[in-house]
């Protein structure tokens, strides 16, 4: 990747190196990155940040350290998707699975199954 002429924190200063790390690891090992890639990658991821943005927050004061890092995940996840081919509608899953797994909303011992928020809004949501 050429040297960046700034730095921009996406989605925020505290979860900033998930989104720049996932495409330098598409860089990496998957293909170089061309100009165009850097595009589809940040505009999908971007289209996420801002529905979260709309709809939620991206600050950790508001939502949490989770739900920070878990913005960046499922912004992260949904321009890779991108990059790998994917369909919208495998775009907007990659993005709820990245957030989903930063709720604490996964199946634990113990605990009963269904009553995490991410099982709450799917069954609630026909997911």
């Amino acid at each position: 990747m050429p040297p960046a002429a700034g730095v921009v924190t996406a989605p925020t200063n505290g979860a900033c190196g998930i989104v720049p790390a996932v495409l330098a690891y598409y860089d990496r090992f998957i293909k170089t990155v061309t100009p165009e890639i850097y595009m589809r990658y940040f505009l999908t991821a971007g289209a996420v940040g801002i529905l979260y943005k709309m709809n939620a927050s991206i600050s950790g004061a508001e939502v949490g350290c989770q739900g920070e890092v878990g913005v960046a995940c499922s912004m992260a996840s949904a321009g890779l998707a991108e990059l790998l081919g994917g369909s919208p509608e495998k775009v907007c899953i990659a993005a709820e699975i990245g957030m989903e797994h930063n709720l604490g909303a996964d199946l634990r011992p113990g605990c009963r199954p269904g009553s995490g928020a991410v099982y709450r809004a799917q069954r609630d949501c026909g997911g």
